[in-house]
């Protein structure tokens, strides 16, 4: 064919066009997803018989590719080794003009729509290969559920339905165990029973319960506390007086020359009267770098007796309660009578009082 013909191949016409502005790869990945293995394969057939003709040395010989799936790809490799060595000794201008018959079978230009076209085609690929894997898994689900055939038996007898036939076991009706068929049937059934108890394992396991069974937790008692309102005046009940309660509190941090006269004035002063203070000495061998005091007054004045505003500023103020517990026996002296243990006010330590 002479150098300048027209030929129609749409597939050579859009490489032709493409080839030395694009890189190889893009072009092949656009040709192996936009045309046909069938377009592939007459293409490269068109380009090498318009090559035979030529008189040069070391051009790629023609391969018949053997049909696969992976023939479309070796086709595309085969012309563009082709397109190489013509470029390589300047010979693309001795080839046919190639154009294009079918602008539709001509992928578009612009790279924008190259790339929509390409990733279009993809996900259609990959609908048909995932349509294609779930036909495979519908099917071999179905082959691996078994059939099961239900037979009907009707009994004509209605005792021996109610006894062995709501089970699905066929026995003979009553009147009829007497004849040789009943015998017959009654024996075999006598005899695969016998097979199938001689495979049982009739040894015996004993199964220990570890666990131990979890005891109800004991639901607590509701304690109630009351102040009694009862009055002697108006009966003839015996005359019993109660005592007061009293507000206690232990306060510490406060400056280690405070005594308690200082704070009965300062509680006289914010209105609460009669107020008693305790200043509490260190035990034995220790010392204490701040005051520490036992507080308590009459149970009218509790609103401003636990009021913070009060109390001396930056002082600790905790309530004084009774424990049972014995205090520690190293580094503190054994509390005697009345006396009043305490710890280090400056600690978080329990009080005690005894």
């Amino acid at each position: 064919m002479a150098t300048g013909d027209l030929m129609a191949c749409e597939l050579l016409c859009y490489l032709m066009n493409k080839y030395g502005n694009s890189p190889n790869d893009s072009l092949k990945s656009v040709v192996l997803s936009f045309y046909s293995p069938i377009e592939i394969a007459s293409a490269k057939d068109t380009i090498y018989r318009a090559v035979a003709p030529l008189t040069v040395d070391g051009l790629p010989r023609l391969v018949q590719r053997r049909k696969g799936d992976d023939k479309p790809r070796h086709d595309v490799d085969d012309i563009f080794t082709l397109v190489d060595a013509l470029d390589d000794r300047a010979l693309l201008g001795s080839l046919p003009k190639y154009v294009a018959g079918d602008l539709s079978r001509v992928p578009p230009l612009n790279t924008g729509d190259l790339d929509m076209t390409l990733l279009t085609l993809r996900v259609s690929a990959m609908e048909k290969k995932m349509s294609q894997l779930v036909g495979e898994c519908v099917a071999a689900v179905q082959m691996s559920v078994p059939k099961y055939s239900v037979t009907t038996v009707q009994n004509p007898d209605p005792i021996a339905s109610t006894s062995g036939a709501a089970d699905g076991v066929n026995m003979a009706p009553l009147q009829d165990r007497n004849s040789p068929l009943a015998h017959d049937v009654l024996d075999k059934d006598d005899k695969d029973g016998a097979m199938k108890s001689s495979n049982v394992n009739t040894s015996w396991t004993d199964v220990v319960n570890r666990n131990k069974a979890k005891q109800p937790k004991p639901t607590p008692s509701t304690q109630h506390r009351f102040l009694g309102k009862g009055s002697a005046s108006a009966t003839n009940r015996p005359s019993i007086k109660a005592v007061p309660r009293k507000l206690q509190a232990f306060v510490s941090r406060l400056d280690l020359n405070t005594t308690a006269d200082d704070l009965v004035s300062w509680f006289g002063s914010v209105g609460i009267p009669d107020v008693k203070c305790y200043k509490l000495d260190p035990p034995e061998g220790r010392t204490f770098t701040t005051a520490a005091f036992k507080v308590s007054c009459d149970v009218g004045y509790e609103q401003l007796f636990y009021d913070e505003a009060n109390w001396p500023e930056g002082c600790d103020v905790r309530d004084w309660y009774v424990s049972n517990k014995s205090p520690p026996q190293s580094g503190r002296a054994q509390p005697s009578a009345g006396h009043v243990v305490a710890p280090d006010p400056c600690a978080n330590d329990m009080l005690l009082s005894s």
